[in-house]
């Protein structure tokens, strides 16, 4: 028994990993901009970064994050609705209209 048996493959057990698999949906993570969406705005004002490679952690980017604006950046603008979310919240909708048991195995469908 150990922490590779129990674990390996498992995206829950890492934030990147989770980010990482919700990305190839095209969902964000944390508001987060997907990988896709960040390499279409590029760098916040076009600043330039670097890349080192330092003991103990390894390579290691050093730079501006990709966002539209300083104010995404610290978080006041960012948002979670893109395009794959509200696709995802019209399923959920469709979903709760058509389900056969509601809240708690109440009744659901027949109730609306």
């Amino acid at each position: 028994f150990s922490f590779d048996d129990e674990w390996e493959g498992v995206e829950i057990i890492s934030e990147v990993a989770i980010e990482k698999r919700l990305n190839k949906d095209g969902l964000r993570y944390k508001m987060n901009r997907t990988e896709k969406e960040a390499d279409e705005v590029g760098r916040l004002a076009g600043l330039p970064g670097i890349t080192l490679n330092l003991p103990i952690i390894g390579e290691t980017y050093l730079g501006p994050p990709k966002v539209a604006s300083i104010w995404e950046a610290l978080g006041f603008t960012a948002t979670s609705n893109n395009e794959a979310r509200q696709l995802e919240k019209m399923k959920a909708i469709e979903g709760a209209r058509n389900a056969k048991k509601g809240v708690l195995n109440g009744p659901g469908k027949e109730q609306r």
